[in-house]
């Protein structure tokens, strides 16, 4: 995928440029572990099994809405990286 935001950022963390090339499957990976775990608690709390798979599905949502803001602050950080590498450096001054 060339997309041109992630052409040629490249940042000190290894997990930071894979969530950044991989956007979906870090959302969906984060989804998928919030669905697991909150059904995971929801199993161990004594309401109803309708409850139970509602208050997950929520959970998940809220988890997967964070992940979505946390994913838009990595893309904004990782352009003002871009912009500082891109930037050229000021001219000297004449002597």
């Amino acid at each position: 995928m060339d997309d041109i935001a992630t052409h040629h950022r490249t940042s000190s963390h290894p997990l930071v440029d894979w969530a950044l090339e991989h956007k979906l499957k870090t959302i969906g990976y984060t989804w998928l572990g919030g669905i697991v775990g909150s059904l995971g608690y929801q199993w161990s709390r004594p309401i109803p099994t309708s409850l139970k798979l509602i208050h997950s599905r929520v959970y998940a949502q809220a988890i997967t809405l964070g992940a979505l803001g946390g994913m838009a602050a990595l893309e904004m950080y990782a352009k003002t990286l871009d912009d500082v590498d891109t930037t050229p450096p000021p001219p000297s001054p004449p002597s």
